[in-house]
C-alpha cells in the first residue's frame, strides 16, 4: 500500500522516538475497551485504554482519544491525542 510523505514522515518519528528510547521501552503493550462513537463526515471517535508493561514489571496506563476515518484502503487515524496516567487515582 503507498503511504503518503506525511504519513512515511509520521512513521519515521515513532520509529526514531522508540529507538531513542532502547531499553526504556515496554516489553508489552496491549489496548482494550474501545468506544467507537460515530461524529460526522464518514469520521469516528475512538477512544482505547492502554497499559505498557515494563521490562521492570512497572506498568503504565494511557488513554488514546483517536478520530479515524474509513478510507479507501481501510480504517485510518486522522486525529491522536495519547494522554498517559502518571500516578494512580486517590480517593
Amino acid at each position: 500500500m503507498a503511504r503518503t510523505a506525511d504519513e512515511r514522515a509520521a512513521v519515521t518519528e515513532v520509529i526514531a522516538a522508540a529507538r531513542a528510547l532502547g531499553e526504556g521501552n515496554p516489553v508489552a503493550h496491549h489496548v482494550t475497551d474501545t468506544v467507537l462513537t460515530e461524529i460526522a463526515d464518514g469520521h469516528v471517535r475512538a477512544r482505547s485504554q492502554g497499559l505498557g508493561v515494563q521490562a521492570d514489571g512497572g506498568r503504565v496506563g494511557v488513554t488514546y482519544d483517536d478520530t479515524v476515518r474509513g478510507l479507501e484502503h481501510g480504517w485510518r487515524i486522522t486525529h491522536r491525542v495519547v494522554r498517559a496516567r502518571r500516578v494512580p487515582l486517590r480517593p
